[in-house]
């Protein structure tokens, strides 16, 4: 569900990305929320599936924490991609994150399926 839940998100940022009014515009965004939602409970599953019950909370704490500091630098490093590549407005901004979840989303499926291999 992980993988699923990333490919969600990568296409309401590529509808995003080619919208041409506001209400694709805002169907995209129900796609990403709709991919978050999906996203979240399966990663606090994950993390509660791989630590004793003791150390789950300290595992979503540091999680969380983790989580906070690569939005932090997500932003910077967007900034220097965006200065680099002479992109300049918003919509190659959104463009660009969002092949940037295209390579989240390979990158999850193959862990997931990874991990269902590992379970096995």
């Amino acid at each position: 569900m992980l993988g699923i839940s990333v490919a969600v998100t990568t296409g309401g940022f590529f509808l995003i990305g080619i919208s041409e009014n506001l209400p694709m515009l805002y169907f995209g965004s129900v796609w990403i929320g709709v991919g978050l939602s999906w996203f979240l409970p399966q990663t606090q599953l994950m993390i509660g599936g791989a630590v004793s019950r003791e150390q789950s909370t300290y595992a979503y704490g540091v999680n969380g924490a983790i989580s906070n500091a690569g939005q932090f630098l997500s932003a910077l490093i967007l900034g220097e991609l965006a200065v680099g590549m002479g992109i300049s407005d918003e919509r190659g901004m959104i463009l660009m994150a969002s092949w940037g979840y295209v390579l989240l989303t390979i990158f999850c499926i193959g862990l997931t399926l990874l991990w269902n291999r590992r379970r096995r």
